[in-house]
């Protein structure tokens, strides 16, 4: 009789084979193209913000010139200077924790320096406690033989607040003694070597409070082993400080010898040699030459005409800007080391004043005959690379003409052009040469010619003052980012959400609501992730993917950008600039923020407020979030911020509209050159999110109906067959087939030999054909124990072998195993007892993996245990066992007979007696005492052997019972 499914022909087969080819084939066509699609989307011409903001070269004008008698002589005093000459050994670093280039200077030059100035900490309102403004130490990675002083400083945002100070020399010397507690504690808690006091633009009126709190404050630090150092302003603002008295009681003095001509100043010089000299003679002639530090400026300034500040340069900024500018050269001014030039933006004039290698060098071979203890210098990220050289030769001896660097390498640099949060790399280095020449008395200036050109970074921003961008990253958040919308509609401001493409395709309907509402999207990568850290083909795709998904969700294309994790308006390294380049390369444009609200943070409702409050003074792009975690926080103090900006008489607007840009551009409607792969790659994101939502319609039904299956289980276990001893024993024919088993025969029949049982009992082995030694070793078993009784047939399966030996049994009650299980001394005690219940025609004993030993076989025997075991313990109750396992299963033999024996059609003939013998009306029990244990599958491909043939054997099973099977696909032969 032929099995059902059974296909001797392989035709079945072969088609399955084909048809599963041809399903596979069009996947991964269709994901190919997907793929294509996202790999190679129209590239757009991004905006060129060079050409928007296009510098002009600027001629005219006149230099200034120093009037009037210079401030320095009020400090200048007659006095012999020392017989050495030279530079002490100190080299102290200014370094910006919060800047990335200051960082970097300081990684790369640590070696080159002893001591390091880091911003500490600030007097609060009060004067009676600090603020530590140094949260990123850590980030710095100092090495261990450099020295760190914290700063207390009362510099606030950039401007100097003398006011604290003030109050704090008003207090009694029992609340400034507080204060210089917790200073010293701070400082030793954090390891530092000393503090270095930074006040300026103190009224002249305190000097006796502060000579008098200075002196206390260096007593207290040297009690503690810490040093006292004090930085000293130049110019009418060194008045307060009474210079006779704090050398006696200041370890260093730090003098800044730069910015003649400052950020508030009008252009001119940052520290010609005539005043560095004269300041330099005035300082050094109080305390001791060891004692002075010597602080040298690295920057430039670039004063914009009608501005009210500078803004602060580094050496490669000056030379992108004179670059972008149509400058052929820069030319240092006769009368002048330091270099300049001028250009235009529109109708505004820009004077450049900068330092670079040669200034340092004219200002180094001027220290030498005054032998002071060190140099300082302020501050990292903003020099010439060529002042380390400079630095490192004139430590040794003089320097000469040829010492000084002629070719200058940008090659790793970024200069900054332009200000505002728009951005636009622009990769393209060039060296340059310095023209070196030597003046009057004996100094030397540079010009540049051919220029250096570094990698640039424009910027641009809003025309308008008093506009303001309010920007959401992370979005949409369908807890946080309604809510924010609700408050945008109901104070009628208008934003600019930067989305990311996973959130985006969960969330469709606020992406609708977004732009329903007035508001703007951005581009901010599909997954998040650090793209510093990543590579370009994966840069692309996290772009390409959230443009095309928010195209089939809108309809409309995104013009802006902003890098996850490096949304800072000045990236320093090649890593930070990549993203950008790439961005622009797939035509979009690169949006920074200057405002930075740090509700990422979480730091408070006020703290948000004061930060857009302090940051709102020189940027007009706020950054906010409206994902990513808790927002909250940002959630209450939106409202607050608007109504400060608001009293500011700021309009809030998109990015587009601050940049004089409309919808149309911004966000311009989708119109693709490639239609069908456009189409396919919007299918294929409107598949994933029907796919997202019934995976958690799935998952929820799936929770609810395990949850109901383990309540089921735990109720059927509560009852189950009684385990009296058995009262009257009856004679049990054990039945074992057997095909080619004779590596584990042998130790099968040990164990059955080794079965204790009160009545009689027979081992019937039937050996189906095979066509190793399984025959022989039974035979040679039979001799030595007479229960056992050997039988040969042609091989004709499994369910025919328990046939044979069903008719040869002499016995009412039937057991049968496998070749490869092996029975305890009580197995076949404790599955036979269930059967004195005369409404049982079955029983399934519990099987448990024998080799567990091999991680496959282990996973297997938790399936055993937690699936089969517990399923069956509750299955008994309601009488719904499927499969009495042929490994180990008791029969009555009567009920067997009635139904024909075993059925041949099927793979699983256990699986297909136990649904007849329910048909027929038989209680089938479990046995949970009575164990076998068997080999499982230790190997993937004997696994899914197994595994296929308890698939076609359940399903040829229910097309033989199920009348769904029958009507459908017709009654088959065989068991009615």
């Amino acid at each position: 009789m032929a099995k059902i499914f059974l296909d001797p022909s392989g035709r079945r087969q072969k088609k399955l084979a084909v048809g599963l080819f041809g399903v596979l084939l069009v996947v991964v066509i269709f994901i190919g193209a997907f793929w294509f699609d996202l790999e190679n989307l129209p590239i757009r011409t991004a905006p060129d913000l060079a050409a928007l903001n296009r510098l002009a070269p600027e001629t005219q004008g006149v230099l200034p010139a120093l009037v009037g008698e210079p401030v320095w002589k009020k400090w200048w005093r007659s006095k012999t200077q020392s017989s050495a000459s030279g530079l002490g050994p100190i080299r102290l670093g200014f370094v910006d924790p919060e800047d990335g280039g200051s960082r970097i200077s300081l990684q790369t030059h640590a070696g080159s320096l002893t001591h390091l100035a880091v911003p500490g900490w600030v007097l609060d309102e009060t004067g009676k406690k600090l603020e530590p403004q140094s949260d990123d130490l850590e980030e710095l990675a100092l090495p261990a033989r450099l020295q760190w002083m914290p700063v207390l400083s009362n510099d606030a945002g950039g401007k100097r607040e003398p006011e604290p100070v003030e109050t704090l020399l008003r207090l009694r010397e029992s609340d400034q003694a507080k204060l210089m507690q917790e200073l010293v504690e701070q400082a030793q808690r954090e390891r530092a070597h000393g503090v270095l006091v930074d006040w300026g633009e103190i009224d002249p009126s305190f000097r006796d409070s502060l000579k008098s709190f200075l002196g206390r404050l260096g007593t207290s630090l040297h009690a503690n082993g810490l040093e006292f150092w004090v930085n000293l302003p130049v110019g009418r603002e060194l008045e307060v400080f009474d210079l006779d008295s704090l050398s006696q009681q200041a370890d260093r003095m730090v003098v800044m010898l730069h910015d003649e001509t400052g950020e508030f100043d009008s252009p001119g010089p940052i520290a010609s040699l005539d005043w560095f000299e004269g300041w330099l003679k005035a300082m050094m002639s109080y305390g001791k030459p060891e004692q002075w530090i010597i602080s040298l400026g690295l920057h430039g300034y670039d004063w914009a005409q009608g501005s009210e500040q500078a803004e602060t340069l580094g050496f490669y900024d000056a030379l992108a800007r004179a670059h972008w500018a149509g400058l052929p050269r820069i030319e240092a001014p006769w009368h002048s080391d330091q270099p300049h030039f001028a250009y235009r933006e529109g109708k505004q004039r820009h004077d450049v004043w900068f330092l670079d290698a040669v200034t340092l060098a004219n200002q180094m071979e001027i220290l030498k005959p005054y032998s002071p203890g060190g140099i300082g210098l302020w501050k990292l990220g903003l020099e010439d690379h060529d002042i380390w050289k400079v630095m490192e030769v004139a430590g040794k001896r003089d320097l000469q003409l040829a010492d000084l660097p002629r070719t200058v390498h940008p090659t790793g640099t970024i200069g900054d052009v332009g200000d505002g949060d728009a951005l636009a790399p622009y990769l393209d280095e060039k060296e340059g040469l310095r023209n070196l020449a030597v003046m009057g008395d004996g100094r030397w200036r540079a010009g540049y010619d051919p220029l250096p050109q570094p990698a640039s970074v424009i910027h641009s921003g809003g025309s308008h003052p008093n506009q303001v961008a309010l920007t959401f990253d992370d979005g949409p958040d369908p807890e946080w980012t309604p809510q924010i919308l609700d408050i945008l509609k109901k104070e009628k401001v208008s934003a600019t959400f930067f989305v990311v493409g996973e959130r985006a395709e969960s969330e469709p309907g606020l992406i609708h609501r977004i732009l329903e509402e007035g508001h703007e999207l951005g581009n901010h990568t599909f997954t998040h992730p650090n793209l510093s850290k990543t590579s370009e083909g994966q840069i692309r795709l996290e772009l390409n993917a959230t443009q095309r998904l928010l195209e089939g969700i809108t309809g409309r294309s995104l013009l802006f950008f902003r890098p996850p994790y490096n949304a800072d308006s000045n990236p320093q390294t090649a890593a930070e600039l990549r993203p950008l380049r790439i961005a622009r390369q797939l035509g979009y444009l690169t949006i920074g923020q200057s405002v930075d609200s740090r509700d990422w943070e979480r730091p408070g409702v006020e703290s948000i407020l004061e930060a857009v409050k302090e940051g709102r003074e020189h940027g007009q792009t706020i950054l906010f979030h409206d994902a990513g975690g808790d927002r909250e926080q940002t959630v209450e103090a939106l409202p607050l911020v608007i109504r400060y900006l608001r009293s500011r008489g700021d309009e809030m607007v998109t990015v587009g509209t601050l940049l004089g840009m409309g919808p149309a551009e911004t966000m311009p409607y989708w119109s693709s050159e490639k239609p069908v792969l456009a189409w396919l790659s919007r299918f294929v994101f409107w598949l994933w999110r029907m796919f997202e939502r019934s995976l958690g319609t799935l998952l929820v039904l799936t929770t609810t109906l395990l949850g109901l299956r383990v309540l089921m289980v735990w109720w059927g276990s509560r009852s189950s067959f009684p385990r009296e001893d058995l009262k009257t024993p009856r004679g049990v024919s054990v039945i074992l087939p057997a095909y080619n088993e004779a590596r584990v025969l042998r130790e099968t029949l040990r164990c059955l030999a080794r079965t204790k049982y009160p009545g009689p009992l027979e081992f019937i082995v039937v050996d189906d054909g095979s066509t190793d030694s399984t025959l022989a070793l039974a035979r040679e078993f039979a001799q030595e124990d007479k229960r056992f009784t050997v039988l040969h047939q042609s091989n004709r399966g499994k369910a025919a072998a328990l046939n044979r030996g069903l008719a040869v049994s002499q016995h009412p009650w039937v057991v049968t195993l496998d070749a490869d299980t092996h029975f305890q001394e009580s197995t076949v005690l404790f599955l036979v007892r269930c059967l004195e219940d005369p409404s049982v025609g079955a029983v399934s004993g519990r099987v448990r993996v024998g080799n567990r030993c091999k991680f496959l076989s282990s996973l297997q025997e938790l399936e055993y245990s937690a699936g089969f075991h517990l399923d069956r313990v509750a299955y008994a109750r309601w009488n719904c066992i499927t499969v009495v396992p042929g490994a180990i299963s008791a029969l009555r033999k009567s009920a067997l007979q009635s139904l024909g024996g075993f059925s041949e059609d099927t793979m699983a003939e256990d699986a297909d007696l136990t649904l007849a013998l329910h048909r027929d009306g038989w209680r089938i029990a479990y046995a949970a005492e009575a164990v076998a244990h068997t080999e499982a599958p230790s190997h993937p491909g004997a696994l899914l052997r197994q595994r296929r043939r308890w698939t076609y054997g359940t399903s040829g099973c229910a097309w033989c019972t199920d009348p769904c099977w029958r009507r459908r696909f017709g009654r088959p032969s065989g068991r009615p």
